[in-house]
C-alpha cells in the first residue's frame, strides 16, 4: 500500500502480521471505542526493534483525513530504541468533533525493511441520549403521552398520574389531577393552559372525560364528560387556534368518535367520523384540515370533520400516532415497523408513501425536530428500549439509544418523544425512565443505575427480609456513593434500612452489590422510596421498595358463657361458638361480606342437656337481640348466661348435675336410649398443668356425645421448675359424636400446638368430620412459618383440605418458601393453589427469575444461580389413567455468573425421562479457554425397561481466539 504527504512517497509494510521485519508493533490494531467529544480514550503501541543496532521512530501520521490533531502520543516522536529494546508509547484518542472512522497509522521509522502501520478505528459524539432519574412513584407505571411545550417546561402522563418539568426535562414533579380515569392523552397550546383525557373502557359503563388547566396543571376543571368510550388522543390546531379535536375508541357496543372544539377548548361536541371508527391518534394540521387514525387507516378532513377521505390503509397493522411538521411535511406510524410518510402534504393515498421497513417491533411514537430530524419510539411491548432517528427526512434511520454512551440499561423502554429541535429532545417510558437527548458534558460524570424497583415479597410479621440489587456506574468518571435516605431519613426508617456501610466508590462500568433489609412489623403492604446520594450526573437515584406481611383474615365469633348453648343467627338457631371469615367480594358459606348487616339474638329462656338457662348480658355490651355490621377486623362477642333456679334441672347453681335411667322427666334430644349423663357450666382446674382449666357443658349417652368448652392454654412441663416443651393455646372446642349417623365431628377456634415454644400447627381453625361409612374431610388453617423440612420447604399462611369420600382429595391454598439461602432469605416464595385427586389434575408452579442462588463462602461472587425465562415452569399431572407426570421448563444455570443453559425435562411413573439443554447465547469462558456450544443436547432414559439414548451437542473449544482440535 501506498500513502503520500507533502509532495513525498512514502511506503508501509502491509498486512495485519507485523513480525517479518527489524521494526516490529504489537497490538496490530487500536480500537479506540465510543468517546464523547472532549473526553479521551487511551491505547498502548509497543514497539519492538529486533537489530543489534538502535532504530528511530521519526513520526507517526494517521491516513484518516483531519484525525491528526485528535491523536495525542506520549512519548512523543522522535524516539529511539536501543537494539533489542522496546517502547511503549501512549497513543489518545481526544475527539474535537463528531466522526466515525477506520484506517491506519503510519510509523516512519530508519527501519531499512522500510516504514509500519497499526490499523485504527473509533467513533465520537458530542450528542446523545442521557439517562435521568425516573418520574417519581412511577414503579411500574408506563408514560403514555408527552410535550415539551418550550425549552424547560414539559408535561406527560401516565395512566394515573401527571408530571411537570421546567428544567427541560432533567427532573419533573408529580402533580395532582382531579380523576380516578385512566388518563390516555394531553396536549398544551401554552405553557400554562392545556388538556388531558381518558376515561374508562367499559361496554357495559364507559365514561370519557377532557379536563383542562389554565395554570400549568395546578388546578383543574372538567370540560367534557359523557358515558361513551374514553378520549384516547387531542390535538389543537397550534397555539392560536380555536380549533381542537379528540378521537375516542370503540367498544364492544358502539364505534368510536370525533370530537371537535371551536372555542378554544372550553365545549366539545360530535362531529361526523368515518364508517367502523375506532380512534386511536388524531392531528390537526388547521383548523380545518386533520388526520384521524382508526385501526389500520388514516383519514383526512379538509372541512372541519364534516366528511372524510381515506388516504392510508396499512393491511392487518394498526396505526399507532400521526404527527407533521407544518402543513407538508408528516408521518404515520405503527405495529411491525410500520412508516408512512408525506412531503407534499398528504391530501390523497398518492401524497402517501411506505418507507422501508426499519425493524419489526411496533413503533409507537413519531416527532418531528427539525426540517430533517425526526425520532420514533416503540412500544412498551418492544423486545428491548429503541429510539430511532433520521437526519434526511425520512430517507434512513439508524437506532440511537444503544450508540448513546449514558443511555442507562435497554430494558427500561422509551415509549414516548419529543424533540425540541435537531439536538434536544426528551424521551420518556416504562417504570417512568427519563431520557434526554443532549449534549455531553466536556468532564466525564459517573451516572448511578439502580433497578426501578426492589420487591420484598411476602413475610411473616416480625420476620425480617434482608435483599440485594447491583448499583451500576454507566458513566465514565468513578462515582462516590456518600449516603442513602428511605423516605427522607438517613439510612433507614421503622420500615427498611440499607446496610451496606457508606461511603463507597464505583469505578467507570463497574458495580456493587447493596443490601437492604425489610422489617414487616406491621400486616398489610407497605412501601417506600429509596434515595441513593453520589457524585453523579444525577445526584440522587430512587429505588422504590416493597414489602408485604399477610393480614390475618377478619373473623368475627360469637360464643356463650357457658359454651355450648344456642344462638339465633339472621334467622336461624346455631350452637355456639359460631365463626364468620370477613371477606370484601364474592362471600360464601361461613363468610360475610364486610358491610353487611346481620341479626345476632341470645335465645332466652333455653334448655340444654336438660338445664334451664337465663340470658345475662352481651360482652361487649349489646342488646340481647343486636344488629352487626361486618367489619374488616376480628371480634369475639360473648353471650353469659345463668343458671334458672326455676329450672327442671333440679339443683340450680354452678357445678355438676346428673341423670340416669328413665326417670326425671323427657331425654335430652338424640338421647333415645339411656342412661346419659349431663354437665352443665362445669369447671375443672389441673394445677399441675400449668392451671389448665376448661369450662362449659356436656351431654354423655350411648347415642349422642355433645361437648363444648373453652380452655385456657394446656402446659406440659418435664417438672415444675423446667420449661415448658409443648403447649395448646387457649381455645373453643366442640366435640359431636350421633350414633344414629355414624358421624364424629371436631371443631376449634384458634387453638395452636406449641413444641418448646415454636407453633407447628393450626393457629387458627380445625374441623374434622368422620362418619361409619369411612368419609372423613378435615379442613386446617396452617401459621407462618410451618416447617415441613427447615431450610427447604415452609408452609404458610395457607389453608389445607383432606378429605375421602367416593374418592381421595387434597388441597392447599395459600404460600410457600422454597430452598432458604445462606443470607436468610428464601429462593422462592410462590403462591400456591394445589389440588390432588383420584382423577385427572394438573397444578402448575411458575418459576421466577431467580430460583437459587449460591455464593462462595465469605464473598459476593454467585458461584450457582438457577434462574427462570420465558414459560419456566414446574408442573404437576395426573392422567385419567392413573399416569403421573411432572415436568420442569426453560430453567437456566448460571456458573460463575456465566449461562451454562437453559434445561428442560419431563419424568413420569411410565418410567420415561426426557431432558434437554439448550445452548447459551454467549461461550462459556474458562480462563484461556472459551467454549462455543451449539445446539440442543438430550437424553431420553426409560427407567423401567433401561432403555438410554442420548445425543450432545457439538461445539468449539478456543484458546486466546485459536480453535483446539
Amino acid at each position: 500500500a501506498w500513502a503520500a504527504g507533502d509532495g513525498a512517497r512514502i511506503y508501509h509494510r502491509p498486512g495485519s502480521s507485523l513480525n517479518n521485519g527489524i521494526l516490529t508493533i504489537e497490538p496490530a490494531s487500536l480500537n479506540f471505542g465510543f468517546v464523547a467529544v472532549g473526553d479521551s480514550s487511551p491505547r498502548v503501541l509497543t514497539f519492538y526493534n529486533r537489530s543489534r543496532s538502535s532504530l528511530t521512530i521519526n513520526s507517526v501520521a494517521p491516513t484518516v483525513g483531519g484525525l491528526s490533531g485528535d491523536l495525542v502520543y506520549s512519548p512523543a516522536p522522535p524516539q529511539t530504541i536501543p537494539a533489542g529494546g522496546s517502547l511503549a508509547m501512549n497513543v489518545s484518542f481526544r475527539p474535537t468533533t463528531d466522526r466515525d472512522f477506520t484506517g491506519e497509522l503510519i510509523i516512519f521509522s530508519n527501519d531499512p525493511d522500510g516504514n509500519v502501520a497499526a490499523g485504527i478505528s473509533g467513533r465520537s459524539a458530542s450528542h446523545g441520549w442521557v439517562l435521568k432519574a425516573n418520574l417519581p412513584n412511577s414503579a411500574g407505571q408506563t408514560v403514555v403521552d408527552l410535550q415539551m411545550v418550550s425549552d424547560t417546561i414539559g408535561y406527560a402522563i401516565t395512566s394515573t398520574r401527571f408530571y411537570k418539568t421546567t428544567d427541560g426535562g432533567n427532573t419533573w414533579t408529580q402533580l395532582s389531577v382531579p380523576t380516578s380515569y385512566p388518563l390516555r392523552a394531553l396536549h398544551f397550546t401554552s405553557t400554562s393552559t392545556g388538556y388531558i383525557a381518558g376515561g374508562r373502557s367499559d361496554y357495559r359503563f364507559p365514561r370519557a372525560m377532557i379536563l383542562r388547566t389554565s395554570n400549568g396543571g395546578s388546578s383543574w376543571a372538567t370540560v367534557y364528560s359523557s358515558s361513551s368510550n374514553p378520549v384516547m388522543d387531542l390535538h389543537f390546531a397550534s397555539d392560536k387556534s380555536a380549533y381542537g379535536y379528540a378521537v375516542t375508541e370503540a367498544n364492544g357496543k358502539v364505534y368510536g368518535s370525533v370530537l371537535r372544539s371551536t372555542n378554544g377548548g372550553t365545549s366539545w361536541s360530535p362531529v361526523n367520523k368515518p364508517s367502523f371508527f375506532d380512534g386511536l391518534a388524531v392531528h390537526a394540521v388547521s383548523s380545518t384540515e386533520v388526520f384521524v387514525a382508526t385501526g389500520a387507516r388514516v383519514y383526512r378532513s379538509s372541512n372541519s370533520g364534516s366528511s372524510w377521505t381515506q388516504v392510508i390503509y396499512n393491511g392487518s397493522d394498526t396505526i399507532r400516532d400521526i404527527y407533521f411538521s407544518g402543513s407538508s411535511y408528516g408521518y404515520a406510524v405503527g405495529d411491525h415497523g410500520t412508516m408512512w410518510r408525506t412531503l407534499i402534504g398528504g391530501d390523497t393515498s398518492s401524497e402517501w408513501s411506505r418507507v422501508t421497513s426499519f425493524t419489526t417491533e411496533p413503533l409507537n411514537r413519531v416527532h418531528v425536530g427539525s426540517f430533517y430530524d425526526a425520532w420514533v419510539t416503540t412500544s412498551a411491548s418492544a423486545s428491548s428500549g429503541r429510539i430511532y432517528r433520521t437526519r434526511d427526512r425520512g430517507v434512513n434511520w439508524e437506532e440511537e439509544l444503544s450508540q448513546s454512551l449514558y443511555a442507562g440499561p435497554s430494558n427500561l423502554k422509551p415509549t414516548v418523544v419529543w424533540a425540541r429541535n435537531a439536538n434536544l429532545a426528551v424521551a420518556l417510558g416504562t417504570e417512568g425512565c427519563v431520557r434526554r437527548y443532549e449534549a455531553y458534558l466536556s468532564d466525564p460524570v459517573g451516572i448511578a443505575v439502580a433497578p426501578p424497583v426492589l420487591d420484598f415479597g411476602t413475610a411473616a410479621q416480625g420476620q425480617q427480609i434482608t435483599r440485594t440489587f447491583t448499583l451500576r456506574n454507566a458513566g465514565a468518571k468513578t462515582l462516590l456513593v456518600s449516603n442513602a435516605r428511605v423516605n427522607g431519613s438517613e439510612v433507614g426508617n421503622d420500615d427498611f434500612k440499607w446496610t451496606t456501610s457508606l461511603p463507597f466508590s464505583i469505578t467507570p462500568g463497574g458495580s456493587r452489590t447493596v443490601s437492604i433489609v425489610a422489617f414487616n412489623r406491621a400486616p398489610g403492604p407497605v412501601s417506600a422510596q429509596l434515595e441513593i446520594v453520589t457524585d453523579g450526573v444525577d445526584p440522587t437515584t430512587t429505588v422504590e421498595l416493597r414489602s408485604a406481611v399477610p393480614v390475618p383474615p377478619a373473623v368475627v365469633v360469637f360464643q356463650t358463657s357457658p359454651p355450648g348453648l344456642s344462638l339465633r343467627i339472621d334467622g336461624v338457631t346455631r350452637t355456639a361458638p359460631v365463626a364468620y371469615t370477613i371477606v370484601e367480594s364474592s362471600a360464601v358459606s361461613g363468610e360475610w361480606l364486610a358491610g353487611s348487616s346481620h341479626s345476632i339474638e341470645a335465645l332466652d329462656p333455653q334448655t340444654v342437656a336438660g338445664q334451664d338457662f337465663a340470658f345475662s348480658a352481651w360482652d361487649p355490651a349489646e342488646d340481647r337481640l343486636f344488629s352487626y355490621t361486618a367489619e374488616m377486623r376480628s371480634r369475639t362477642y360473648t353471650a353469659h348466661f345463668v343458671v334458672s333456679q326455676s329450672g327442671s334441672g333440679g339443683g340450680g347453681g354452678q357445678g355438676f348435675a346428673a341423670m340416669a335411667g328413665n326417670g326425671g322427666g323427657n331425654p335430652p334430644p338424640g338421647v333415645n336410649t339411656g342412661p346419659y349423663i349431663r354437665l352443665s357450666n362445669a369447671t375443672l382446674t389441673a394445677p399441675a398443668l400449668g392451671n389448665f382449666t376448661a369450662t362449659g357443658a356436656a351431654l354423655l349417652s350411648v347415642d349422642l356425645i355433645d361437648i363444648s368448652l373453652t380452655t385456657t392454654p394446656l402446659i406440659l412441663r418435664p417438672n415444675p421448675s423446667t420449661a415448658p416443651v409443648a403447649e395448646i393455646t387457649s381455645s373453643a372446642w366442640r366435640f359431636l359424636y350421633s350414633s344414629a349417623s355414624g358421624s364424629v365431628q371436631l371443631s376449634a377456634q384458634s387453638p395452636a400446638l406449641k413444641l418448646v415454644g415454636n407453633a407447628v400447627t393450626p393457629p387458627s381453625s380445625l374441623d374434622l368430620y368422620f362418619n361409619s361409612a369411612g368419609h372423613f374431610r378435615g379442613n386446617f388453617s396452617l401459621p407462618q412459618g410451618w416447617k415441613v423440612a427447615p431450610g427447604l420447604l415452609e408452609f404458610g399462611p395457607s389453608s389445607l383440605t383432606l378429605a375421602h369420600t367416593n374418592f381421595f382429595y387434597l388441597a392447599s391454598f395459600g404460600q410457600a418458601r422454597l430452598l432458604r439461602e445462606p443470607d436468610g432469605n428464601w429462593a422462592y416464595t410462590p403462591t400456591l393453589n394445589l389440588e390432588f385427586r383420584d382423577g385427572p389434575f394438573t397444578n402448575t408452579i411458575a418459576l421466577p427469575s431467580s430460583i437459587m442462588r449460591l455464593t462462595l463462602p465469605g464473598t459476593t461472587t454467585e458461584f450457582v444461580e438457577l434462574h427462570g425465562g420465558a414459560g419456566s415452569k414446574f408442573e404437576l399431572r395426573r392422567s385419567a389413567s392413573g399416569n403421573y407426570t411432572a415436568l420442569l421448563n426453560n430453567v437456566g444455570l448460571d456458573l460463575m455468573g456465566q449461562s451454562v443453559g437453559a434445561f428442560s425435562g419431563t419424568a413420569s411413573t411410565s418410567g420415561q425421562i426426557t431432558f434437554s439443554a439448550a445452548p447459551p447465547a454467549s461461550p462459556f469462558v474458562l480462563g484461556p479457554f472459551r467454549w462455543h456450544a451449539s445446539g440442543t443436547s438430550t437424553l431420553y432414559w426409560n427407567v423401567k425397561n433401561g432403555a438410554l439414548s442420548f445425543n450432545l451437542a457439538g461445539g468449539t473449544l478456543k484458546d486466546s481466539g485459536n480453535s483446539v482440535p
